[in-house]
């Protein structure tokens, strides 16, 4: 094993001593020095040709380097020395899961619950598998023998309440996560599901109702402090939606509180409000599009129609996706409707929102949230590599270097202004000193120091009259 005079491990090795020696290779892997990790593994594999450990270590240093088919050997080696070994047979899983291999990661998350029924990895990641491959009906039941195993899991009640309304189990879901929310009071994920079922079911009062009771076991809650006001919203209570959000959107962190702030003070008519909201939103960020829109609903609320059309058309053209095409499609509605103009030509751009917004909200039942996640992740990793990284560094830097520009100024400024004050007070000492030898003189100074002292002074004598006043008479 090289070694390097600027590095030394976290822990010796130790020899002879498994566990030091497995400690050993830990601190070579957190520091990054893979290959000497894997050498010393595979020292200890040839003395101990039967080391499940130094085998699954190896592994995993594999499967971090995203090596699956060079991975896959090793944990298969430790299935067949140890079939009972859950921690190879989920390793593998995954290996399979990212690998793209859905039957060979099916095949090891059953190999796992053979080894450990109540294995709660094994469950969660089989009903994920399940869902993934549009097996519903299999997910649900492997969700339900999960529920078995840990009742009181909010977790594993959301899954299984979110697959059951999709399969038209509206009943049976809602039920789900009433057991869950009563379990786990302070669970905000629970309380914010629920709450969207009661809505999607017409029950108003009772998804706001819901979302009130969490908010008073975890006041100042800014995630349940949010559904609330968007709940208020979509409940037509503006004046209740307002109240709520308006603490949030006084915030530093408050940019989505104060469009949804907006969108309850235009249905109020409180356009000048609004419009001030709006404008320290910046149109050139993620929510362009929807600022736009709402400048749209102002002059919507003031039947300024064609202001009204070039916010809203400016709004779709912002959209990061398909904006070209749902231009095209509201084009091709105005070209079959030629006469509409006003509240009717505006109707038309709503229709073709709301359409899109109902697209949006199926694409994202059927689409995997751990999928979602993982493509945001490769989105931002594309940012910082993708060809407008050098362009985005040199603007950093450049913001840096201004920052410690502002700071040096600051540090200046600071300075002189205490060279003053200390200046101002020499003055004043100097001053008080004057009027002391001006007293045993006789000679009259003028008063010296501000305003307070002069106040002072004056406050004194008052004081001192009426105590004369007061005195007793000889």
């Amino acid at each position: 094993m090289s070694q390097t005079p600027d590095w030394t491990p976290n822990v010796q090795q130790v020899g002879g001593d498994q566990n030091e020696a497995m400690n050993y290779v830990r601190s070579l892997m957190k520091e990054g020095r893979n290959d000497e990790a894997r050498a010393e593994l595979q020292m200890m594999m040839e003395a101990d040709p039967q080391d499940t450990r130094a085998m699954l270590a190896y592994g995993v240093s594999l499967v971090r380097e995203k090596r699956l088919d060079e991975a896959a050997p090793y944990v298969e080696r430790v299935q067949e020395i140890d079939p009972t070994n859950t921690t190879a047979a989920l390793m593998a899983a995954q290996i399979g899961v990212r690998g793209g291999n859905s039957e060979y990661a099916e095949a090891n998350y059953h190999k796992a619950l053979q080894a450990d029924p109540r294995n709660m990895r094994a469950l969660m990641g089989l009903a994920r598998l399940h869902n993934q491959n549009k097996k519903p009906e299999a997910a649900i039941e492997v969700l339900k023998t999960a529920v078995e195993v840990d009742p009181q899991s909010a977790r594993v009640r959301r899954q299984l309440a979110a697959l059951l309304r999709q399969n038209s189990q509206a009943d049976e879901a809602k039920a789900q996560l009433e057991h869950a929310l009563a379990a786990n009071p302070s669970d905000r994920g629970t309380a914010v599901q629920l709450a969207n079922v009661c809505m999607r079911d017409g029950d108003k009062a009772e998804a706001i109702s819901i979302l009130e009771k969490a908010l008073e076991g975890q006041p100042g809650n800014r995630r349940l402090t949010m559904s609330l006001g968007r709940m208020k919203l979509r409940a037509e209570d503006y004046e209740g939606a307002e109240t709520v959000l308006r603490p949030l959107a006084s915030s530093e962190r408050g940019a989505l509180a104060r469009i949804a702030l907006v969108q309850s003070l235009i249905p109020q008519h409180k356009l000048s409000e609004a419009r001030s909201l709006l404008a320290r939103s910046s149109r050139g960020s993620k929510t362009s599009s929807l600022v736009h829109r709402l400048y749209g609903d102002a002059f919507v609320e003031e039947e300024k129609w064609d202001s009204a059309e070039q916010s809203y058309r400016a709004g779709v053209a912002a959209m990061r996706q398909g904006g070209d095409e749902l231009l095209a499609e509201i084009d091709a509605a105005k070209a079959a409707n030629p006469g509409a103009s006003g509240a009717a030509l505006i109707q038309i751009y709503k229709d073709v929102f709301a359409a899109k917004r109902a697209e949006q909200v199926a694409a994202r039942k059927d689409e995997d949230p751990r999928a979602r996640r993982r493509a945001r992740r490769a989105k931002r990793q594309e940012n910082r590599e993708g060809p407008n990284a050098t362009r985005r560094q040199q603007v950093l830097q450049r913001l840096a270097q201004q920052r410690n520009g502002n700071n040096a100024n600051g540090q200046a400024q600071t300075g002189g202004l205490r060279a003053r004050i200390q200046e101002r007070r020499a003055q004043q000492q100097n001053g008080a000193a004057a009027q002391g030898d001006g007293a045993v003189t006789g000679e009259v100074l003028p008063p010296q120091g501000q305003g307070r002292r002069r106040n002072g002074g004056l406050m004194r004598n008052i004081i001192q009259r009426r105590r004369g006043n007061n005195a007793p008479q000889a």
